[in-house]
């Protein structure tokens, strides 16, 4: 099997150009790769970039979009950027793209390395190396070209008497890059050093990290923590121009010593010369990263050929989307010429993003041949649905003739997406059959409304007593069942039988979750009247009038849609018309009889529309 190659550039920036031989989203993967960490053995498959081997590498592995390398005398960590773009080839072959995409794909990359060397190392240390990861891999590669064979990966990787008394083990927690120092009883931890080369500047945060600044944006490594069992020690780092070390607080020198920083790869401002306000982040399947928020600042949000460039009124929703490290994407403003809030985005398994919140704008907003194409009332929820290129798929408001807000999004499995907030409004929230089909009486009420992922809605409910219900949250589980999340005054219409708090805590406000499940059943009634019998889409033939039979159907959105039959059989009627008549005499039927008759007979239809003989 093939694998990519890690390359190790050098200190200066190195611009690289990177043809289009594959689809945007494998691109996309290549640049906000994101998987669990691991340390892959260097076996010749390792080089610099002109090809030659690097011996010196020991060990590498990515985390976040940060490439690292663990040499014999220190470690590399290397960075990348996006410098420029080119349209895909639309003369790829078939299947290695995607009909109707216009993305562009990188053309240029930069790639920078940051190297920390250890200073007054043992050169005779061991290594031990973790638990070995399931499988190998085959490299066959201008570094290797008779194949680096059964590359194994592992989960840890320590370096025995790296200085006296002192290993260093290199692993993940909690999706981080770790490594602890672990000192042996009776050792000096001064001799722990390291130089750093490559970096613009060296400095220490407000937060006690160290900032360690490149060209492509900063390497964080944060305030160390040593403890001794659980006793906790006071450390900080140690700066002396580019020379690095630790510097601890009392400790037992009779027993072992952890020294455990966390290296992290970057964090940033967004916003332009006004205010912003951040409401959610969410991530995706490839490690992306997208914030949400509102914004009053006219610059410094959108990028070049986003789906709204400028600003539209006095606030405006934005959404803005990163890789995993940290480089924007594309970012984008969304409104129209009133004010529009953001407060929640969600993204869902085949990389759409949606973002929700709450507009006055009656422009701005929703598609065409959306649920809901024109505002409701003063205030209205809307949610929109865009690619992971930032291209808007669909746009709906969602509210009624008085206020709504959207205050949460989320999507399940199988690409439906939940919006939940409040609603001030009597009409146009809730479907028939929902669970709760009218306000609750309060001033405002919580709702919740699924939407499958082209837009239609596929059921909504109000949620709420007598007081005021917030909906603020919505969640789903991996089979697809929905939590709603939220406040309310109300002592009624909150809790069902058995909950673990059937009563209010007799506070102003309550906290509230409901579970609806994921396909909630719809019901109808059938209502038919029939002359004789009738044969219902239960198959049973009904001869009597019946109120009783119910069938369940799968509904467009596909769950148990409930029918009850409203059956009344009406039967035949008979009459004898007696007349007597001089000479001749013309009946209903057309006939002009001449003589007596007892044998004629006509049908017509009678007042419940059966015959009439």
């Amino acid at each position: 099997m093939k694998n990519k190659l890690f390359l190790l550039a050098s200190f200066a920036a190195l611009t690289i150009s990177i043809s289009a031989n594959t689809n945007t989203n494998e691109l996309e993967k290549f640049n906000s790769a994101k998987s669990t960490i691991s340390f892959t053995e260097n076996k010749g498959q390792i080089s610099d970039q002109n090809y030659n081997p690097r011996p010196d590498v020991l060990f590498s592995g990515e985390t976040n979009g940060l490439t690292f390398h663990i040499r014999k005398d220190g470690i590399s960590y290397q960075t990348s950027r996006v410098d420029s773009w080119k349209q895909q080839d639309e003369n790829l072959p078939e299947g290695m793209r995607e009909e109707g995409k216009t993305d562009s794909v990188p053309d240029q990359m930069t790639i920078y390395r940051t190297d920390i060397n250890w200073l007054g190392f043992n050169k005779d240390y061991t290594i031990e190396s973790g638990e070995a990861k399931a499988g190998f891999n085959n490299y066959y590669l201008p570094s290797c070209p008779e194949g680096a064979m059964n590359v194994k990966s592992y989960t840890d990787v320590t370096f025995k008497n790296l200085y006296t008394g002192v290993d260093v083990k290199w692993y993940e927690k909690n999706g981080e890059l770790e490594y602890d120092f672990i000192v042996a009883p009776n050792t000096d931890y001064t001799k722990i050093s390291w130089e750093i080369k490559g970096a613009d500047r060296i400095t220490i945060g407000e937060n006690g990290q160290l900032i360690i600044e490149t060209p492509l944006g900063n390497i964080e490594e944060q305030a160390p923590i040593a403890f001794q069992g659980e006793t906790i020690v006071e450390a900080a780092w140690k700066i002396d121009g580019n020379k690095i070390g630790f510097q601890l607080g009392s400790y037992n020198e009779n027993e072992v010593l952890i020294i455990d920083p966390v290296v992290r790869l970057w964090g940033t401002y967004y916003g332009g010369s006004r205010y912003e306000y951040e409401s959610s982040c969410a991530t995706d399947a490839s490690g992306n990263v997208y914030l949400a928020g509102r914004t009053s600042s006219t610059t410094g949000i959108a990028t070049t050929g986003a789906h709204q460039t400028t600003s539209g009124g006095s606030y405006d929703a934005f959404l803005v989307k990163f890789n995993s490290s940290g480089v924007r994407q594309w970012g984008t403003y969304y409104g129209g010429t009133a004010s529009d809030l953001g407060h929640s985005c969600a993204t869902d398994a085949s990389g759409n993003v949606y973002l929700a919140g709450n507009t006055s704008s009656t422009t701005g907003i929703a598609t065409t041949g959306a649920h809901q194409t024109r505002s409701g009332g003063s205030d209205d929820a809307f949610l929109v649905k865009f690619n992971s290129s930032g291209v808007r798929q669909w746009g709906t408001y969602y509210g009624g003739p008085r206020g709504d807000d959207g205050y949460s999004c989320a999507t399940d499995a199988s690409g439906n997406v939940y919006l939940a907030g409040r609603t001030f409004s009597t009409s146009r929230i809730p479907t028939t059959g929902a669970h709760q089909t009218t306000s609750g009486g309060g001033s405002d009420d919580a709702f919740l409304v699924k939407f499958n992922s082209s837009g239609v809605r596929q059921w909504g409910t109000y949620y709420g007593g007598t007081g005021a219900e917030v909906g603020h949250s919505c969640a789903t589980d991996a089979s697809g069942n929905v939590y709603l999340a939220g406040y309310t005054p109300s002592t009624t219409g909150i809790a069902t039988t058995g909950a673990h708090q059937t009563t209010s805590g007799g506070g102003s406000n309550d906290a509230f979750l409901v579970k609806f499940d994921a396909c909630p059943a719809v019901y109808s009634q059938d209502t038919i009247t029939a002359c004789y019998s009738y044969t219902w889409i239960d198959g049973v033939t009904y001869t009597l009038s019946d109120t009783t039979a119910k069938d369940t159907l799968v509904n467009a959105a596909g769950c148990d849609s409930i029918v009850s039959l409203f059956l009344t059989i009406n039967n035949s009627t008979s009459a004898i018309d007696t007349i007597t008549a001089c000479y001749s005499y013309t009946w209903i039927d057309g006939v002009t009889y001449t003589s007596s008759d007892t044998t004629a007979k006509d049908t017509l239809v009678n007042a419940a529309g059966c015959d009439s003989i």
